[in-house]
């Protein structure tokens, strides 16, 4: 997985800090430092949030490539991964 190296890339080019990103997707800058340092994400919503903010697909963000489907970045085309164990997913009471 290239998250670490492509969200430092991305972080870089748009001349942005952890903080400024955390606070414009709503994702803890605890959980980007933690991605930034090697950690696998656990909760692909989170990937996707960064993901959308920083005008890139979920693909070229955690593993450098495209994909060529024009679903680009749904998160349905990540479901192998999910059920492989390469994400976690967390459910949440959102209401009642």
């Amino acid at each position: 997985m290239k998250l670490d190296k492509q969200l430092k890339k991305l972080l870089q080019d748009a001349d942005i800090t952890v903080a400024q990103l955390s606070r414009a997707t709503g994702v803890p800058a605890k959980t980007i430092y933690h991605w930034m340092g090697g950690q696998k994400p656990r909760d692909i919503t989170s990937v996707k949030k960064i993901a959308d903010h920083l005008k890139v697909s979920i693909d070229w963000l955690c593993f450098g490539t495209e994909s060529h489907s024009r679903a680009h970045g749904k998160l349905e085309q990540h479901m192998d991964e999910v059920n492989a164990g390469v994400f976690e997913v967390v459910l949440r009471r959102v209401g009642k």
